[in-house]
């Protein structure tokens, strides 16, 4: 049986009852399964949450055929049927809403203003990158850093105006197909559309499976630090979020 997301329906959702289904054991370490789960698997380029299963560790948490496992500690145990009190790494969920909803902003103002296609996103441990393709104007031909300063400001300034961040989820590709999306759609069932703007006006929308806060505002701010060449494409070397801002104080206590 699948396991209920409760994430897709309040990404703020912190703590939570579950049942434990299933037990897995394999080469020492163990994975538990429950039967609904606010903890998000890592996917779509975000990594998972972390947390606790009543007095267990969750040290990893991925999805198979649509069941989402549950990595615990070792040392730590869980008995099938028992329902446990679980809670999420709050501060670990917040800094990848921050950071993932700041891709997608960045990257639509990449894909307004430049015609720029996203073609590769990571979320590594001290940057994030995003590769653009720049497929559909024709008038550019290459991402100078004057351009990514401007798709700086501009992304900082939909923080600022704190537009909603929309959530949609569809069974079918035909629910889907007449959103305004920047990237065509390549699933055919059970898709998730993320959209940044109001109701009646969305831009930047695309598929995404990840997490991300309720309106621009809250993800605080985005600093890009380097544009290079990469494969035919541009890489884009940015943060977002808390990062941002500790990465902007380093430097300033470095030069001061």
């Amino acid at each position: 049986m699948a396991t209920e997301r409760l994430y897709q329906k309040d990404v703020y959702l912190r703590d939570f009852p579950a049942v434990v289904t299933d037990v897995y054991q394999d080469n020492g370490s163990i994975s538990v399964v429950l039967d609904r789960t606010c903890f998000f698997p890592e996917g779509g380029g975000q990594y998972c949450d972390t947390g606790v299963i009543g007095e267990a560790v969750v040290t990893d948490v991925f999805e198979k055929d649509g069941i989402i496992y549950h990595k615990i500690a070792p040392g730590d145990s869980l008995e099938k049927g028992k329902t446990y009190n679980c809670s999420i790494n709050w501060d670990r969920r917040f800094d990848n809403m921050q950071r993932h909803c700041g891709e997608h902003i960045l990257t639509g103002i990449f894909y307004r203003e430049y015609g720029g296609v996203n073609r590769g996103f990571h979320m590594g441990t001290d940057y994030i990158t995003i590769d653009i393709s720049l497929e559909e104007d024709p008038t550019y031909d290459k991402i100078t850093w004057e351009m990514a300063e401007r798709a700086e400001l501009l992304a900082n300034e939909v923080i600022w105006q704190d537009v909603p961040v929309l959530i949609h989820h569809y069974d079918t590709f035909d629910e889907a197909k007449d959103l305004p999306m920047r990237k065509a759609l390549a699933i055919d069932e059970d898709i998730t559309i993320v959209s940044i703007g109001s109701r009646e006006s969305v831009w930047g929308s695309v598929a995404c499976c990840g997490t991300h806060p309720a309106t621009t505002g809250q993800v605080g701010l985005i600093k890009v630090f380097k544009v290079e060449p990469n494969k035919g494409m541009w890489r884009i070397y940015f943060e977002a979020g808390k990062r941002a801002l500790l990465d902007c104080d380093r430097k300033q206590n470095v030069l001061n």
